[in-house]
């Protein structure tokens, strides 16, 4: 083997572990929610219901996270999200059926309903809540007769 090959090789060696180490971090990055599964899904076939956690939106001991329930190959979906730095929730219908938002929190050690509304086609809802800190908070969204999805780990 010639002193250039070994150069070459040598060279292409370290570059691969500096991708190795790198990657890593750019991709797990904790600013970016992660894809969870959902504490509960009955989305039919041709749908999708899907859930992200993002536990590091700038509120201490907080846990955001978004709840989506689409068709599969196509733009029409229904998603509710909660900020758990801000505690405001969003919710957004883009399909061309009926949707509904719940959302629970766990006070006295039971679940109880927070906050529901229901939206028509292309339609979205904002609204601020006043939640105490550290309390747990569950989100679900169900599309007229595609099925429903939840996701019971968000903390306020």
């Amino acid at each position: 083997m010639t002193p250039r090959k070994r150069r070459i090789r040598r060279t292409a060696s370290v570059a691969a572990v500096a991708a190795a180490v790198t990657l890593p971090l750019l991709v797990g990055s904790p600013a970016h929610a992660d894809l969870v599964n959902c504490n509960y899904n009955s989305t039919p076939n041709g749908w999708y219901g899907s859930c992200h956690r993002s536990p590091t939106d700038g509120d201490a001991g907080g846990v955001s996270g978004d709840v989506q329930n689409e068709k599969i190959n196509s733009r029409k979906s229904a998603r509710v999200e909660f900020k758990a730095r801000s505690e405001r929730y969003w919710f957004s219908n883009r399909t061309n059926k009926k949707a509904s938002f719940k959302s629970w929190i766990f006070v006295g050690g039971q679940w109880r309903m927070f906050k529901e509304a229901q939206l028509n086609s292309n339609d979205d809802l904002w609204f601020d809540t006043s939640i105490a800190e550290n309390i747990p908070v569950s989100i679900s969204i169900c599309v007229e007769g595609k099925g429903c999805a939840r996701l019971d780990s968000l903390r306020s």
